[in-house]
């Protein structure tokens, strides 16, 4: 059982970096937290200071890995109501998905003119001429474009990943009553309608809850106008 203060924390970290059953060191440092008793507060502290650590691109592809139950690093975090955790989780998801910085991104950006110039045949490619060269700045940032659009449909696909039981980590989110955590998922563009295979979407959640539960009455105020802009959008198109 993780002690006070770091000791436990750290425990759980070292043993998230040494073995990851499943793929991703997030969802071990979660599960393995919860299964040592270690005090919630200080099992989120430890794992959004691992999610600090691990640079990129391990950690998008940590954020990505599913398990045999279909559970991501935030399926996981949501459940165990880790909100600093899962907080820290969408911030990288939605800069992934926004500007093209992870994965690669930049050695493409920045390799591709070059090899493109020292390509040229004719020698023209350093210096003359302006059609090759403009052509091959086209080229990337067509390249760059694509690279953009293909993250964010995978930002997309990890907000409204569904578990074994057809559950998002906004369902999750609600089920907790983790406020924050609904906002960042809402505004990274999580599905407030997308149901579980109970048939549950994170708005019934929220709204069956909310006579009794002043956080979960915020929620769903949250989520109603989510949907409702949401069905704006879909009218207009």
């Amino acid at each position: 059982k993780g002690g006070g203060g770091s000791g436990g924390n750290g425990s759980v970290t070292a043993a998230a970096a040494a073995a990851a059953p499943g793929g991703s060191i997030f969802t071990f440092a979660c599960n393995e937290g919860r299964q040592r008793g270690i005090r919630a507060d200080e099992l989120d502290r430890a794992v959004a200071s691992l999610i600090s650590l691990i640079p990129e691109p391990d950690r998008s592809d940590h954020l990505a890995a599913v398990d045999a139950r279909g559970t991501t690093a935030l399926h996981a975090a949501c459940e165990r109501k880790l909100s600093l955790s899962a907080l820290s989780m969408i911030q990288v998801l939605t800069t992934l998905g926004a500007d093209g910085a992870s994965n690669g991104t930049d050695g493409a950006d920045a390799n591709e003119p070059d090899g493109a110039d020292v390509g040229d045949g004719d020698g023209s490619g350093s210096g003359g001429e302006d059609g090759p060269v403009t052509s091959a700045a086209s080229a990337a940032a067509v390249v760059v474009t694509v690279e953009q659009s293909t993250r964010q449909a995978q930002l997309r696909r990890l907000v409204d990943a569904a578990n074994a039981k057809g559950a998002t980590p906004l369902l999750l989110a609600c089920q907790q009553a983790l406020e924050e955590t609904v906002r960042a998922l809402v505004m990274a563009g999580a599905d407030p309608r997308a149901a579980d295979k109970h048939g549950r979407t994170p708005l019934a959640i929220a709204t069956k809850a909310k006579a009794r539960s002043p956080r979960h009455a915020d929620i769903a105020a949250i989520l109603e106008q989510a949907a409702s802009e949401a069905q704006s959008g879909a009218a207009g198109v």
